[in-house]
């Protein structure tokens, strides 16, 4: 099962929303987390296991990219 990681705390939870409808109908599996904005250290050991991250303020650099071996799409 791919897997999503959204950090932006913008982005709601509800599953009724677009957005989650849309990533539950492709069989993503959401996680949120919402503790607040990650520095790159943090975010460096999450994403491994994430195939895809939503994020807002928190801090996507070149090691985070290389630490996420499988990310695909990173959206900012």
């Amino acid at each position: 099962m791919k897997k999503v990681l959204i950090t932006a705390r913008s982005f709601s939870r509800d599953p009724n929303k677009p957005a989650n409808r849309v990533l539950a109908e492709q069989g993503y599996q959401v996680d949120y987390y919402p503790k607040g904005q990650l520095s790159a250290e943090e975010m460096r050991g999450i994403v491994p296991g994430y195939d895809a991250l939503i994020v807002g303020i928190d801090r996507v650099d070149s090691t985070v990219r290389e630490a996420g071996k499988k990310l695909r799409v990173i959206c900012m």
